[in-house]
């Protein structure tokens, strides 16, 4: 099997080449805080599907976390008070708290419509209701910032 040569097999049926293309803008939300209670204070958000970006800045360096959610509020919310069986919010919770403690900053992006998705040279509709576009869109994001003067806090 070491010499197995995909090449050989045939083509699949379909759209065959996949050619796809897509634009988006992220657009300014404003800045995550503490509270007087030391607990994260979020800025508004609509309660819509979207995708957010938390930029972690300081000391240099700027590190990332791409997300996507059908409700940009109740996953902000989640965040803030991550639930015991919660991962993920546990460690960006952990994560966003001692990047503020610290004194350092954090800006929230959000993006809630996309410019466009073109699909083997056919313009789409760009719904982020649908999971999958939403995480087409997350990947895009995280690929597209990927170079070396920003760390992506993705796992």
């Amino acid at each position: 099997m070491d010499n197995f040569d995909v090449s050989t097999l045939p083509k699949a049926g379909g759209i065959n080449p996949l050619e796809l293309s897509v634009g988006m803008t992220w657009r300014v939300l404003g800045r995550l805080m503490l509270d007087d209670s030391r607990k994260l204070a979020f800025p508004a958000v609509p309660d819509i599907a979207g995708l957010y970006r938390f930029r972690l800045q300081g000391a240099g360096q700027s590190r990332h976390y791409i997300g996507e959610t059908v409700r940009l509020r109740r996953r902000f919310a989640h965040y803030a008070n991550p639930g015991l069986s919660q991962a993920t919010n546990i460690r960006i919770n952990a994560l966003l708290q001692e990047h503020l403690e610290a004194g350092q900053r954090i800006e929230i992006d959000i993006m809630t419509d996309a410019d466009r998705m073109v699909v083997a040279c056919d313009l789409l509709p760009v719904n982020f209701t649908d999971k999958a576009t939403r995480r087409l869109f997350e990947h895009a994001a995280i690929v597209a910032e990927g170079g070396e003067e920003v760390e992506s806090l993705n796992r």
